[in-house]
């Protein structure tokens, strides 16, 4: 669980107290930090969070944030050994709205997933009219929405995929992050797992390894480089935008193989 010290720390457009110039007079003006206390009263804790970066002088102050939350019931309530949780993205800049989805939180591997809305609803509040009941409200349905996540991963967690359809969905997985001319190495790499228990080949493990290589990115060794010159490291995802269309692209993937 995050301090408000540590969330200014780390993200403090979430504490911006006036939107970036030139909003309309529509504008309705809502800093993210009182959604954070408002859901804290109700035991909603944030857990993470990640801010934009910006080249523009003085903008850091207003760009894009995303924040993880977990409620108090799911605390002590892992889901196929993740953590269900809220995920809030908002900017102060005019550049997004109020987005309220699921995600999910491995615990192993301290990475974070999101849902696509495929499998839940997601809500979007606009910056016109703005309340905190509004988004409180929103944040409720996606909780709601928690029981129809765990039976979608017990779904994949049930499914066992052969070599070729694992193959087949690291290379659809590929494209989510690369142009398929720059791809930085073979699909199957994004295959291999990093621990013992990721050596299963149901659809849920395959997932969550090919998430893991594809957020994280992968760390390639001087010496194997010099072994084998195909080998390139890759760095982990730090846009926010990147972050939430790949999760949400491989949540479909795997949808589709569990069909």
């Amino acid at each position: 669980m995050l301090s408000l010290s540590q969330i200014q720390q780390q993200a403090p457009s979430v504490f911006a107290e006036h939107p970036w110039q030139g909003v309309s007079e529509k504008y309705s003006f809502l800093p993210t930090s009182s959604i954070v206390e408002a859901l804290a009263t109700k035991g909603i804790q944030p857990m993470s969070v990640m801010q934009s970066a910006t080249r523009i002088p003085g903008k850091s102050a207003f760009t894009k944030h995303m924040i993880r939350f977990r409620p108090e019931a799911y605390t002590s309530r892992m889901v196929g050994g993740v953590y269900p949780e809220v995920v809030l993205t908002n900017s102060h800049d005019r550049g997004s709205a109020f987005v309220i989805e699921s995600g999910l939180f491995r615990l192993i591997c301290s990475n974070g997933m999101v849902v696509s809305a495929g499998t839940t609803q997601s809500h979007r509040v606009r910056h016109m009219g703005t309340s905190i009941g509004e988004v409180l409200d929103a944040t409720y349905r996606i909780i709601d929405q928690f029981p129809q996540i765990e039976s979608t991963v017990a779904k994949f967690q049930s499914i066992l995929l052969n070599d070729t359809q694992r193959e087949t969905m690291a290379q659809l997985a590929m494209g989510l992050r690369w142009d398929a001319d720059k791809v930085p190495f073979e699909a199957a790499r994004l295959l291999q797992s990093r621990r013992h228990v990721d050596n299963y080949k149901d659809l849920w493990t395959t997932f969550n390894v090919i998430q893991e290589n594809l957020i994280q990115g992968q760390h390639i060794s001087r010496r194997a480089r010099v072994v084998n010159r195909s080998f390139h490291s890759t760095r982990a995802v730090a846009s926010i935008d990147s972050n939430l269309s790949i999760n949400r692209g491989l949540w479909e993937i795997a949808e589709t193989f569990a069909k």
